[in-house]
């Protein structure tokens, strides 16, 4: 009942609100022939410095449909698990890029059987790592779009505590002259903003790329145009 006076305290601050984050390569050797975008296998060198800057990572090449089932029916999990388990056990936050591609071989000459894949392939991941994934890119420029929002139904269902989202190469500039033309460019992936709400669906969020055009600095002025739109 008497007040403590003089003591003292010491805080030691061990995450913070905002996510700064990284994208991991490959845990295990990738199969060259699955892609050309194969990038160095992890070292232990990277992985032992990345939690001591890193709070957050967005999966890059290893939660790729095609390094999951190269071949059809052949579905790879392995080096997921070893991404996924990384970043558990060093607090790091995941987002997961993305659940509509990039699309094997087998599926890319054909669009009818991605689409009737894709309910299946993405219900799948989300029941191996809902829990350890807190956003999740649904679809990126708008691949397979029009299948995505039963997938979006039903992990909102499912995973109530999961954020769902899209992503899209969105610019922050654009020398096109006619107001339409620049629009469509700078505000890359707002069409595919309003199919889904359209079709019944609220996304929890927009991931803007923001690595085009090359070689710019936007005006923070334009950037923050680009923000309002879409919020």
């Amino acid at each position: 009942g008497r007040p403590v006076q003089d003591l003292p305290v010491t805080l030691n601050q061990t995450s913070h609100a905002f996510y700064f984050g990284c994208s991991l390569s490959f845990f295990e050797t990738p199969d060259s022939s699955s892609s050309d975008q194969n990038p160095p296998q992890m070292t232990d060198a990277e992985l032992k410095l990345i939690p001591t800057v890193f709070n957050a990572s967005m999966t890059a090449f290893t939660g790729k449909w095609m390094y999951i089932e190269p071949k059809d029916g052949e579905r790879h999990f392995s080096d997921l698990d070893k991404y996924m388990d990384y970043c558990a056990k060093n607090h790091m936050a995941v987002e997961y890029h993305y659940l509509t591609g990039l699309l094997p071989a087998f599926l890319r000459k054909d669009d009818k059987l991605a689409n009737a894949r894709l309910a299946d392939h993405a219900l799948e991941i989300a029941e191996r790592y809902h829990d350890r994934v807190t956003f999740w890119q649904i679809v990126n420029d708008g691949h397979l779009l029009g299948s995505t929002p039963a997938v979006f139904n039903e992990m909102h269902q499912k995973y109530p505590g999961c954020k769902l989202g899209l992503s899209e190469c969105t610019r922050f500039y654009s020398d096109r002259k006619d107001p339409k033309d620049r629009d469509e460019e700078m505000f890359h992936g707002l069409s595919d903003l309003l199919y889904l709400k359209k079709h019944g669906v609220q996304p929890d969020f927009f991931s803007m790329h923001v690595h085009s055009p090359a070689g710019l600095w936007a005006d923070p002025r334009t950037m923050y145009h680009v923000f309002d739109r879409f919020q």
